[in-house]
């Protein structure tokens, strides 16, 4: 998510749109097409230059795919400049609340110039008819080599806790709280702590894109074992899924 560095979390308020599993494989789809026709068909034909043409269209396309699979991964887990002129131009009540830094790197983008608002902690605001309270104030720390930027912390009409990337504990209770599982920053006895400190009666993990099915659901179960000590009922959100709150 863009922020000082080019990420930081932000709010936004738009209306439905396709989920992020079809559009990701849209996208390998089209590098493939586009891909394959670029090598001519062997002039030779035996089965020696049979195969090495295969051998080489092959690791092409796997090298498009993992290029692709990279793009798509960092689309659907970062907010950049394009994500949020492509989202502008699709969705014209798009609206963005975002830290100051975020907000002044976007407000050169036409498409955006009139949607943003910059916030910080300590605020309220409505967004797409829902009270919002912030909290927080900065990112986790990566590393001591890493410069800590902006990130703000989101409570949607006092019921669901968005922590961005952060571990900030909110001064209130609250129903809902979103658990970051993953992150370079994050640690999962942290993550846990985390999820205890907050104590709401019901979590959901975010912020996974990292992991294998296998990382998801290890990381995920933990969580869980120590949210059924402290009365929190936790739920993994896998790609393409959606809960009613």
């Amino acid at each position: 998510m863009p922020g000082e560095r080019g990420w930081a979390n932000t709010t936004r308020v738009s209306k439905p749109h396709l989920t992020l599993g079809a559009l990701g494989a849209l996208g390998v789809l089209s590098l493939v097409a586009l891909g394959a026709p670029a090598h001519p068909a062997p002039t030779a034909k035996t089965s020696k230059t049979a195969k090495a043409f295969v051998d080489d269209v092959n690791k092409e396309l796997k090298q498009l795919q993992v290029r692709s699979s990279t793009a798509e991964w960092i689309k659907n887990t970062y907010i950049t400049d394009d994500t949020e002129r492509n989202a502008a131009a699709a969705n014209d009540d798009l609206r963005i609340w975002a830290p100051k830094s975020v907000v002044d790197q976007l407000s050169g983008k036409p498409e955006l110039a009139d949607r943003l608002t910059a916030v910080g902690p300590g605020e309220e605001f409505t967004a797409g008819g829902f009270p919002i309270r912030t909290f927080g104030g900065q990112h986790a720390l990566i590393h001591s080599s890493v410069p800590v930027v902006s990130n703000v912390c989101y409570l949607v009409e006092g019921t669901v806790y968005h922590p961005g990337d952060s571990y900030v504990v909110p001064p209130l209770a609250v129903e809902l709280a979103l658990i970051p599982i993953n992150a370079p920053w994050a640690k999962i006895a942290e993550t846990m702590d985390f999820a205890i400190a907050v104590r709401a009666p019901r979590a959901i993990g975010i912020h996974d894109a990292l992991l294998s099915d296998a990382g998801r659901s290890l990381y995920g179960s933990q969580v869980q074992r120590v949210g059924l000590e402290y009365e929190t009922e936790y739920q993994p959100l896998l790609p393409g899924e959606s809960r009613e709150l």
